[in-house]
């Protein structure tokens, strides 16, 4: 949710960019993101996300219900 200016977030597992977003234009509003990523071997995942407007003042958002979720088989 956007709270001041429009953020642009960069989702980051284990320091690669799995996607980009913008947040909703309008301050106020919830809007639901997702994004698959493969763990392959691994078995700890750090997740950064890092927000790429950089202006000053009023650069705020909301983030709520971050989940990890298993989809597919595992070996």
């Amino acid at each position: 949710m956007t709270v001041g200016n429009q953020a642009h977030l960069d989702f980051r597992y284990n320091d690669v960019s799995v996607s980009n977003v913008f947040a909703p234009t309008s301050a106020g509003i919830w809007e639901n993101f997702s994004t698959s990523w493969n763990s392959g071997e691994q078995t700890l995942v750090t997740l950064k996300i890092i927000d790429l407007n950089n202006a000053y003042g009023g650069n705020d958002f909301a983030l709520d219900d971050i989940s990890f979720t298993a989809n597919g088989s595992t070996k």
